[in-house]
């Protein structure tokens, strides 16, 4: 999701739920990026709107090797200034995150 959409979707929540919680985290791991979280009361109860914010694969080198026994190694490669962007909506059911379709908010 672009961040326009993205700004857009954020504004319309906020209007719709005062109540609304938005916070950053930082993803752990070497390339991990980071998640921005929205969470509200929602039509269908307690609703956790993520998305997820990574750095984008520019190449995979594939190393193989024909001797018994070793196995294929992938490498990635990263890029340093273009991020990739994924939407995930949750509801929370007996106390757990369970992920659901975007259509509930109209994405």
């Amino acid at each position: 999701m672009k961040n326009e959409k993205w700004d857009a979707l954020c504004e319309r929540l906020e209007s719709q739920y005062p109540e609304l919680n938005r916070y950053r985290e930082k993803l752990e791991g070497e390339h991990a990026g980071s998640q921005e979280v929205l969470e509200f009361l929602g039509p269908v109860g307690q609703m956790r709107v993520v998305r997820v914010s990574k750095p984008m694969v520019e190449s995979v080198d594939h190393h193989y090797s024909h001797r018994q026994g070793d196995t294929a190694k992938d490498k990635y490669n990263f890029s340093d200034t273009e991020l990739t962007h994924k939407v995930h909506v949750y509801k929370e059911v007996d106390g757990e995150w369970e992920e659901m379709s975007g259509s509930h908010l109209n994405m």
